[in-house]
């Protein structure tokens, strides 16, 4: 017969056989560490672990000791479980859930330490790897608009954050061309960048849609997040410039008389709209202001249309005492702004012309005047 027990005493002195029982052998729990939350986990993610797996041969209570330690380096070879590092730890029953938040983009070594009513531990770890999330990036276009005038600028403004709280963040981009863009007569080059944002401007050659693509990384390193996004910014072709009012009116047809007693009679163009050159003047670093080419038709000229000489002003001025009484004159104005569009597609007796043939928005007019 064998008898099995902590300790075993033979007491010679006993004439009867058999065996003295003292304690069993206190059999060693096990340990198991289970994760509750799937992950992926980040910085300020909450992590829960479980112990309830854990088990105990003798059927004894068992009581979980938990240690939660950040690692210094993100390959977790150094997790030491000093006060700086650690971010969690507790005691309680192995059906009690642990609860830890990560505080930084390296592993977190957790260890489990399982003990049952008389002393017996064993332990049981897991590393929990942490993720680095991408930057997020927000694209504005300054000034704000849909669309914007060939020959000025536009700025790109992008804004990063990153919800790792990394710091320093870093800027690319680029500008992607409509087809028969030239390289070299497109201005595009950062002009500021800090941390928190940087800005570039875009001034084209072309008209159409230009695309910036904007690429934004927390590090520089091979495993550094980067978040990458495009803006559309719409060029459109200047304009031509529209008379929108004069004074008097122009109207197709229509004749003023001048009188010979009423001195000289004043014909104007008071407003131009166009994108860039209206009249007056728009205020804005590409603003400029429309032009006037004045021609006069009279007896003088045999009835057509000659350019009157050095008068680039919004008006042009009639003196009746220059001819006689019943004379018809002929003043026109023609509008023009920077770009150079030829001459007008209307024959040299059609009064009101357009480039577009839109009545709204002339480049010609014509007033027609009766000597008195």
């Amino acid at each position: 017969m064998r008898c099995w027990g902590a300790t075993v005493a033979v007491l010679a002195a006993l004439s009867v056989g058999g065996c003295l029982y003292a304690d069993t052998i206190n059999g060693e729990p096990q340990a198991r560490i289970g994760k509750s939350t799937p992950g992926p986990h980040y910085v300020g993610s909450e992590v829960t672990m479980t112990a309830f797996e854990s088990t105990d041969p003798d059927h004894d209570v068992l009581s979980a000791t938990w240690v939660a330690v950040q690692c210094e380096d993100a390959a977790g070879n150094s997790c030491p479980p000093d006060q700086s590092q650690i971010i969690g730890t507790k005691s309680d029953s192995v059906s009690t859930d642990f609860t830890f938040q990560v505080r930084d983009k390296t592993p977190v070594l957790v260890t489990l330490t399982v003990r049952d009513d008389r002393g017996a531990t064993t332990q049981d770890w897991m590393y929990v790897e942490v993720q680095n999330r991408d930057p997020e990036v927000d694209l504005q276009r300054q000034p704000v608009g849909t669309e914007y005038t060939l020959g000025t600028s536009v700025r790109v403004v992008a804004r990063g954050t990153d919800p790792d709280g990394d710091a320093p963040l870093y800027y690319a981009a680029q500008a992607k061309p409509p087809r028969g863009s030239l390289p070299d007569q497109t201005r595009f080059e950062k002009f500021s960048e800090t941390s928190d944002e940087a800005i570039w401007e875009l001034e084209p050659d072309v008209s159409g849609l230009w695309v910036v693509e904007v690429t934004v990384r927390d590090g520089t390193g091979a495993d550094a997040g980067e978040v990458v996004k495009e803006i559309p910014v719409l060029f459109v072709d200047d304009a031509p410039p529209c008379v929108t009012a004069t004074d008097p009116l122009a109207v197709s047809g229509a004749s003023y008389v001048v009188d010979t007693a009423g001195g000289v009679r004043r014909f104007a163009v008071t407003s131009v709209s166009d994108d860039l050159d209206s009249y007056p003047a728009a205020s804005g670093p590409y603003q400029g202001e429309a032009e006037f080419r004045w021609f006069i038709a009279s007896p003088d000229t045999s009835g057509q249309f000659v350019a009157v000489s050095g008068n680039t002003a919004n008006d042009y001025f009639v003196d009746p005492s220059a001819y006689a009484p019943g004379d018809v004159v002929k003043v026109r104005v023609e509008v023009i702004d920077r770009i150079e569009r030829g001459p007008l597609p209307c024959a040299d007796d059609i009064g009101m012309c357009s480039y577009t043939g839109d009545a709204s928005c002339l480049q010609r007019v014509t007033w027609e005047a009766e000597i008195r």
